[in-house]
């Protein structure tokens, strides 16, 4: 027969205390309805310019992408390109080579298409992006970021 007890009372209130905690802890807090993409672009770079680690840095470089006009300018969007170049390959991320690509292809569409050769690195350029969107559809990586 199982007694009860002040003490085995006491174990059983606090049994049941942890019990209902998990189900207090799943409670949504005003903080959760929060989503980066909604953060604003100087947010970001404000938190950017603190980080020193590789994949935070990385995180926040392409949640950079995810907002709408988040660059300042053209050679602020090559800048931070090449940094997503540089982190992918140093962390042997599956989607280096395809940002690889993408940077290779505005290289060449950048080249000065009033001549032959100039021409010639314009269909490479095109060639390079469409090579780098084939690469960001590879199963399992996703779309990184918007081609510009």
């Amino acid at each position: 027969m199982f007694l009860y007890t002040p003490k085995r009372n006491l174990l059983l209130a606090l049994f049941a205390l942890l019990c209902g905690a998990g189900h207090l802890r799943a409670q949504p807090t005003p903080r959760a309805g929060y989503r980066y993409w909604e953060a604003n672009p100087n947010s970001l770079r404000r938190v950017l310019a603190t980080q020193h680690s590789d994949t935070a840095r990385l995180r926040t470089l392409l949640h950079l992408d995810n907002v709408y006009d988040a660059y300042l300018s053209v050679a602020d969007f090559e800048s931070k390109l090449t940094e997503k170049v540089q982190l992918t390959r140093r962390l042997r991320r599956p989607e280096a080579s395809a940002y690889r690509l993408w940077q290779a292809g505005r290289q060449f569409r950048n080249a000065k298409p009033d001549t032959g050769p100039g021409l010639d690195s314009l269909k490479r350029g095109l060639d390079s992006l469409q090579a780098a969107v084939k690469a960001f559809d590879q199963p399992g990586l996703g779309h990184r970021g918007a081609v510009r």
